[in-house]
């Protein structure tokens, strides 16, 4: 990745920074709780709006260049415009002490890659299935927008105990958020869930690509393996099979992972909402036949059952 794409920032200072905000009151009003979580360019913290007594997750930028400062401020812009049941409301945006937040909703719960790495390898069928066709509505929302998230992975997707997905982090660092983004816009990406176009030095980025991150994240949710990645796949090599990981996985579901990660985009699903319906005919057509058949859709991996358990004992 081109040096002038990624701030470097001195680990000690982060640190630094993190132990400064905890208990701040930004604002006269954001009261800073905790780091949720962090990148090159900025940091999410869980916060509390004194004024609403409500929890919000407040973003601050670390990248302080005029470029940073405009692509932030019109994310900001666009976000909160953005109204679906599965993505988070921005409530705020504001400078102060030279630095730059954005005010969004705190949504409770853990994301899925957590919820992954507390289970005994892989998901079940039949909730991944469900979360998925959440984000896939909320997906065809923003694409209908000009907008592409460039970053679907199982840390981006927020579950509540009652099995509520929300889309989350739409890039602090993210350079295009219009419907097609320019080569040099690409900004960082997630390895394994990049799509090949994200990965070259002459693609561009649309709606297709969110389709095979998303294709991406289901494989890695269902089986526990990373499929191959877009580099390796472009040079020859094939994606494993799904069902070799886990034979629980409908033939199905795991044509609708192939075909959500063809190399050629034009090969993929044409939007969000075709892909989401076809989710949907296989959960409303092959659930009840695969549970007495193979019990694929229970047993140990009942997640969501354990991720309830383990809220409700918090």
């Amino acid at each position: 990745m081109p040096s002038d794409e990624r701030l470097e920032v001195n680990p000690m200072n982060l640190l630094n920074i993190h132990n400064n905000l905890s208990g701040m009151t930004i604002k006269d009003r954001y009261q800073i709780e905790h780091l949720l979580g962090e990148g090159g360019f900025g940091a999410v913290y869980k916060g509390r709006d004194t004024a609403l007594d409500v929890p919000v997750a407040v973003k601050m930028l670390f990248d302080n260049s005029p470029a940073s400062i405009t692509q932030f401020k019109s994310e900001a812009k666009i976000l909160a415009k953005l109204k679906h049941p599965h993505l988070p409301r921005v409530t705020d945006y504001f400078s102060e002490s030279t630095k730059h937040y954005l005010v969004m909703d705190y949504i409770e719960g853990k994301d899925l890659q957590e919820i992954l790495n507390k289970s005994t390898g892989f998901l079940n069928n039949k909730d991944v299935m469900e979360w998925i066709i959440q984000i896939l509505g909320a997906l065809e929302y923003i694409h209908s927008n000009d907008i592409v998230h460039r970053d679907i992975k199982p840390g981006n997707i927020k579950v509540t105990p009652t099995g509520f997905a929300t889309l989350v982090d739409f890039g602090i660092a993210k350079a295009g958020v219009r419907l097609v983004t320019s080569p040099g816009a690409r900004g960082a990406f997630t390895p394994y869930m990049a799509s090949p176009e994200q990965c070259t030095s002459t693609g561009k980025t649309t709606p297709a690509s969110d389709i095979y991150s998303t294709g991406a994240t289901l494989y890695y949710l269902l089986t526990g393996q990373f499929p191959m990645d877009a580099v390796s796949r472009l040079m020859g090599q094939d994606i494993v099979p799904p069902r070799k990981y886990n034979t629980a996985i409908p033939n199905d579901l795991s044509n609708v992972i192939f075909r959500s990660m063809a190399i050629d985009p034009h090969l993929r699903y044409r939007n969000a909402e075709m892909m989401r319906e076809q989710i949907g005919k296989i959960v409303r057509h092959k659930i009840d036949k695969s549970t007495r058949k193979s019990g694929g859709f229970s047993s140990k991996h009942n997640t969501m059952k354990n991720f309830r358990r383990e809220i409700r004992r918090k």
